[in-house]
């Protein structure tokens, strides 16, 4: 199980298996004079047979079993897609963009601060939890995106102005980064686990293989392979390469 607060999130490979070990925790719960509460319990299962039918209960009543839910700010998925997340967290931080109208509004702020401010306090919402993501050519694309709209929302700037996003980097005297900085720390991440400076659950999962054999078809994109595409390394030379820290960082900056 992984535990934040009060949150918990119980991880099991079959539907007997999470069935018992909820009923162990309600009863553990119970000693201590605490309660699940079963209208905030939630059953997710991955990579379900759509046909089978899942069902778990605690003290008689049934667990809500659903697609997709959100545990620590983060969308998690049946199907381990990041999508809805990216596009989750694109839309706080183009919230925070709005909230923030007064500010780039005011003429007596100077253009370099606010790029400044537009990175500390809107780029930090987009980038909340992106070492978990598995990024999709369509999701890099929302996210480079994305900060053109910061951009042209800072400069208050209309899409009915016509303006390229060529001319737009140039008046700001910069380059597209914000896409760069999901690379670097996915990439960072991946090297802080692989030297075991992070939890060995996370150590495991991305070493980890499952059970049973894939469809056929196209298969879905895994977590390193984007390290993979981003540094043209295989796993194994990427993990010999990361448990030095400064020969990673040096690997990751091309």
């Amino acid at each position: 199980d992984m535990r934040y607060a009060d949150d918990t999130a119980l991880l099991e490979s079959s539907i007997e298996g999470i069935g018992n070990l909820t009923h162990a925790v309600n009863v553990a719960g119970k000693n201590m004079n605490l309660r699940l509460n079963v209208k905030k319990t939630k059953l997710l299962v991955a990579g379900k047979n759509p046909e089978s039918n899942y069902n778990i209960q605690i003290d008689g009543e049934d667990v809500v079993e659903v697609e997709s839910f959100k545990y620590l700010g983060s969308i998690k998925t049946s199907t381990a897609n990041c999508t809805s997340d990216i596009k989750a967290r694109i839309a706080m931080a183009k919230k925070k963009m709005v909230d923030l109208y007064d500010i780039w509004s005011d003429k007596n702020i100077r253009k370099d601060l606010k790029m400044k401010l537009v990175k500390t306090l809107v780029w930090s919402t987009l980038l909340y939890g992106v070492e978990s993501w598995t990024l999709r050519k369509a999701d890099e694309n929302r996210i480079m995106a994305a900060e053109m709209w910061f951009w042209r929302r800072m400069l208050k700037i209309s899409w009915k102005d016509k303006r390229t996003n060529v001319s737009i980097l140039q008046e700001l005297d910069t380059n597209r980064e914000l896409l760069g900085k999901v690379v670097s720390l996915k990439n960072g991440y991946f090297g802080h686990v692989i030297r075991g400076s992070g939890s060995p659950l996370a150590a495991q999962i991305i070493e980890g293989y499952v059970e049973g054999t894939r469809k056929r078809g196209r298969q879905k994109k895994q977590w390193f392979d984007n390290i993979k595409e981003w540094t043209g390394l295989t796993y194994t030379e990427a993990k010999r390469l990361a448990q030095d820290r400064r020969a990673w960082r040096e690997e990751t900056k091309r």
